[in-house]
């Protein structure tokens, strides 16, 4: 159980590092803020769903960058910045990051 959740935890921070190469985000001064809280997966990804509704009824960018049975994740643009948001069904967890920059051209 332990390797199955250093596991989720590892894909989880690929699948970030892999959002930010494919989106060439400018590395900043700033560092980005992250928290992560314990939430069912099923609730989770309905949380992201909403979000992404959200952002696009308020005019804001928003990109689905994974969506499988184990991992649901999206990035979605902010006035002063953007989000980075996943869910995973591993370790029944929401990780939330924050960032400087949003890096979706207009």
């Amino acid at each position: 159980m332990q390797q199955q959740r250093q596991q989720a935890m590892s894909y989880e921070k690929n699948a970030y590092t892999q959002d930010l190469a494919n989106n060439k985000t400018r590395t900043e001064t700033r560092q980005s803020q992250f928290q992560r809280v314990i939430v069912e997966f099923a609730e989770c990804k309905q949380r992201i769903m909403a979000l992404q509704r959200f952002a696009r009824y308020s005019d804001h960018r928003s990109q689905l960058v994974e969506n499988n049975s184990q991992f649901y994740a999206a990035r979605v643009c902010t006035d002063d910045g953007s989000v980075y948001v996943s869910c995973n069904a591993t370790t029944n967890t929401l990780l939330t990051q924050k960032s400087p920059t949003c890096p979706f051209k207009r």
